[in-house]
């Protein structure tokens, strides 16, 4: 029987974006990590967001948004919004 919690790992650029996120925040396998592209319905927000959530082992949620779809994020930009560097 196949473990639904075992780690997934994602194709493509939501795959890249996870593995900037696991990288730069040394994140360990028992976190995950979520990418999402969303309609931005913020005042002088781009019609396009991606919202990048940890979801920590010990139970801890953070999430960060950056106002581009995410074809258009970078590594820079993924660790200038989780604030490490």
């Amino acid at each position: 029987m196949k473990n639904m919690f075992a780690r997934r790992t994602a194709n493509g650029r939501a795959g890249e974006v996870k593995a900037w996120v696991t990288k730069h925040l040394a994140l360990s396998q028992e976190d995950l990590v979520t990418v999402a592209e969303l309609a931005c319905v913020e005042p002088d927000c781009s019609p396009v967001e991606t919202v990048l959530t940890v979801y920590g082992a010990e139970g801890r949620r953070r999430s960060w948004h950056i106002h581009q779809p995410l074809d258009e994020i970078d590594e820079a930009m993924v660790v200038t919004s989780t604030g490490e560097n």
